[in-house]
């Protein structure tokens, strides 16, 4: 009797449990996370372009891109996110930029601190030799859709009432 009661008690809170601390960990994520909202919240860097790497990781639900790229003045990598490949023009650039080319980025000002940390650092645009690859504009389009902006709200919002559905069928 003991056990089922116990068993009962612990089948009744774990799932409220969990939400609850889906519904804070996604919450925090969405008050601390760092917003690019304007050209105001980049920094242009710069550098000779030394490599890049490639690779199309193919996964059970999508495929994602993951392109590389690394300068000269930095340790860290430069890399362009899987949200943001689509608008990146990687044929043009793998085809027309070369080693020693220049090669100017910009990123968020808050990455600034990974520069020299040997940290990857994301990138907003990409321009070689007087071409934009990857463009500002676009960039902030992507960022500052909807579901970017708020996506941690949307799912701190979808733990709670889950957990609070669950709270109230145990009843």
């Amino acid at each position: 009797m003991k056990k089922a009661v116990e068993k009962y008690a612990v089948d009744k809170w774990i799932r409220p449990f969990f939400c609850s601390l889906g519904f804070i960990y996604f919450a925090y994520q969405g008050f601390t996370k760092e917003r690019i909202i304007s050209p105001d919240d980049l920094m242009q860097v710069h550098g000779k372009f030394m490599d890049y790497t490639y690779n199309e990781v193919a996964g059970s639900r999508a495929t994602v891109y993951q392109f590389v790229i690394w300068i000269d003045s930095y340790k860290g990598p430069f890399h362009i996110t899987a949200n943001h490949f689509e608008k990146f023009n990687y044929v043009d650039f793998v085809t027309t930029v070369r080693r020693g080319n220049s090669i100017h980025f910009s990123i968020p000002k808050h990455l600034s601190k990974n520069l020299n940390a040997g940290e990857r650092v994301f990138v907003t645009s990409v321009k070689a030799n007087q071409t934009s690859y990857l463009h500002m504009v676009d960039v902030l389009e992507i960022e500052n859709s909807l579901m970017s902006l708020y996506s941690d709200f949307f799912i701190s919002a979808i733990f709670l009432v889950v957990g609070l559905v669950v709270i109230i069928k145990s009843r």
